[in-house]
């Protein structure tokens, strides 16, 4: 049981945190809800790299590979989206030899059964790139990248002071309960969504920072720039949209 003054500390620390971090968290939330429809979000905004019109027919994934890597010939493919409707495309990630992120890379479209290629993405902005800036970094770069650490950890403490908070002297099943008056029913919602707000907070905080977190992993601290030798001429790209 908490001593009446500490109560009170943790209570108002509580309504501070959550009134400056709810209308922030409500809009990454939203933007991140959003992206799990990424897909669906890039045919219709993408349809003429999405979608082919081609007579289906054998797909030659080897020849489609070479298509997406003579774009550019100092990049390498590094993966490949699968088509999962019938007039999908094949999306390759080409990013250049010797780096493993996709920071530099490009999304090449080829179509699965004549393997032309219909288009790129690049690092060019437009919605769903909006959505991934503000998502991962407010529009801040790497200044945002920072705030999400803080945001994050913010959030769980937010969390943590909010369960100690509801502890009840005795358990009873009506404190998990929802109900219509507003405090027992921000008591239960807090209860039952605690546990999954502990695990998305650390893990958005990770995703602010992957890219240096794989390549601390990965023994590569800076990219590295590649030179293509005199023989080869890397080909020009079709016109860009964006990269995520």
């Amino acid at each position: 049981t908490l001593v009446p003054s500490r109560h009170s500390l943790l209570l108002k620390l509580h309504l501070w945190l959550g009134l400056t971090l709810g209308g922030l968290l409500a809009l990454i939330g939203l933007s991140g809800s959003a992206m799990i429809f990424r897909f669906e979000l890039e045919r219709l905004c993408f349809p003429a790299l999405m979608r082919t019109h081609s007579e289906p027919g054998p797909v030659n994934y080897d020849a489609c590979m070479r298509a997406a890597r003579a774009v550019n010939a100092t990049k390498t493919v590094r993966s490949v989206r699968l088509p999962v409707r019938a007039d999908d495309t094949l999306e390759w990630l080409t990013i250049p030899a010797g780096e493993t992120t996709k920071v530099n890379g490009t999304y090449v479209y080829t179509d699965p059964f004549t393997c032309s290629v219909l288009g790129t993405r690049g690092p060019t902005k437009n919605v769903m790139s909006f959505l991934v800036n503000f998502h991962h970094a407010l529009f801040l770069g790497k200044a945002g990248a920072v705030i999400q650490v803080v945001v994050a950890l913010a959030t769980v403490t937010l969390i943590v002071i909010g369960l100690i908070l509801w502890l009840p002297k005795t358990w009873t099943w009506s404190r998990m309960r929802p109900r219509a008056s507003a405090r027992p029913l921000h008591h239960a919602i807090g209860f039952w969504a605690f546990l999954p707000l502990l695990i998305i907070a650390p893990t958005g905080a990770y995703m602010a920072w992957r890219v240096e977190i794989t390549q601390a992993l990965l023994h590569e601290p800076t990219a590295k720039t590649v030179v293509s030798s005199p023989q080869s001429t890397p080909a020009t790209e079709p016109p860009s949209g964006y990269l995520n």
